[in-house]
């Protein structure tokens, strides 16, 4: 079966958590906001997609080039986490799993931005020099 994607969305600001297993393996976590393609009530709403990344190349490059705003594209699977409470009800936990991530802007995102404006929002994407990759 397939379970490829290619999201694109805005690094949340506070959410960029890197742990490091017993075994010295780094982990990271953060938070994307991706717009729907559809408007509720005559505005846009935000999807918030949680990513886990264990790629030491992705996890250093977000870290050391990205902050807070930056557009992203990411490359990846979705994994859902099944696990029971104590209360004995399961329990599912989805998100991304990263394996590619590249830079959109590495300008922080304000809600001023003429792109954000524009109707053909992901039209940019197909436009990226994508380089060798992370």
């Amino acid at each position: 079966m397939v379970n490829k994607c290619m999201v694109e969305g805005i690094l949340v600001s506070k959410e960029i958590k890197v742990r490091e297993t017993s075994t010295g393996k780094r982990c990271m976590n953060f938070t994307i906001s991706n717009r729907r393609e559809y408007k509720e009530n005559g505005k846009y709403k935000n999807n918030l997609i949680f990513c886990e990344c264990w790629r030491e190349s992705v996890i250093k490059f977000v870290t050391e080039k990205l902050e807070a705003g930056c557009r992203i594209c990411i490359f990846g699977e979705f994994k859902v986490d099944t696990y029971q409470d104590e209360s004995y009800h399961w329990h599912n936990k989805v998100f991304l799993g990263v394996n590619e991530l590249y830079p959109v802007t590495y300008k922080k995102y304000t809600p001023d931005d003429e792109s954000e404006k524009d109707e053909d929002y992901n039209a940019d994407v197909a436009q990226i020099d994508w380089g060798d990759g992370f």
